[in-house]
């Protein structure tokens, strides 16, 4: 027993004055070669709670911080080009209608499909989903006899649109919010066969804060609203262009 009260006892001082050497380590780094007068007559430290009261009141207060900013002539050395961000799993997103099935007598084709279509959630955006569900009761079958079943992903457009240039993936059919993605498909040399131009009519908006709307006058354009932000008049906030139709939409008109 004293042997092991002697170990415990030993063990917690070791630690104390290992985390308390650790901390005034730092703190010494940062506050240079030279120690403040104040800092001299440090008292002794024998507990984590006066450990504590030393940083807060002796120490901490002493810390002389500097802000010192990036130029831009230094930042644009720098490029994020090759900072990818990881693919998800599509088995991450909701699928609808029809499952994948191991039935040999069955063909199962997959729809990746942007939320305003394949959100079952809401009445007026399972639209896509209610016509899979209705075909799928036909129970339609192909030439050598498969019935075929259709699924519907619910996946951001931006998102499917990565997977498909990364290769790791191939669904029967995309339906993207906007005709933007397809374009960038293309221009990473993805293949595609386009089917319909347009399945339904998507339209983007605006929210304006009361004092910005007022400030651009009463009749309020896309156009207008477009020049006051190139002219720095207005300032947008949007999700990541990366996976946002909107976002997207948004910076094509801005830049091009």
């Amino acid at each position: 027993m004293f042997f092991q009260r002697a170990f415990l006892r030993f063990k917690q001082t070791f630690s104390l004055g290992l985390i308390t050497g650790l901390s005034l380590a730092l703190l010494w780094g940062c506050l240079g070669s030279e120690m403040p007068a104040n800092l001299s007559s440090m008292p002794a430290i024998d507990s984590p709670e006066q450990a504590e009261t030393v940083l807060l009141e002796t120490l901490l207060p002493n810390i002389e911080t500097e802000e010192m900013f990036v130029s831009d002539e230094v930042a644009s050395r720098y490029n994020t080009d090759n900072i990818i961000e990881p693919l998800p799993n599509v088995e991450d997103f909701p699928l609808h209608a029809a499952t994948p099935s191991n039935n040999p007598n069955t063909l199962y084709l997959e729809i990746y499909s942007s939320s305003e279509k394949a959100n079952v959630d809401k009445q007026n955006e399972r639209w896509l989903v209610e016509v899979a569900e209705a075909f799928n009761q036909q129970a339609l079958t192909t030439a050598s006899g498969q019935t075929i079943q259709v699924g519907i992903r619910q996946i951001p457009s931006g998102t499917a649109a990565r997977l498909l240039a990364a290769g790791t993936l191939q669904p029967a059919g995309y339906s993207p919010s906007n005709d933007l993605w397809i374009e960038l498909l293309k221009s990473q040399e993805v293949s595609i066969t386009p089917v319909e131009e347009s399945l339904v009519l998507n339209t983007a908006g605006f929210v304006l804060q009361a004092d910005a709307y007022t400030a651009l006058g009463s009749d309020v354009s896309f156009e207008q609203i477009v020049d006051a932000m190139l002219s720095g008049q207005l300032t947008a906030g949007y999700p990541n262009p990366y996976t946002s139709s909107t976002s997207l939409n948004l910076l094509y008109h801005l830049f091009w």
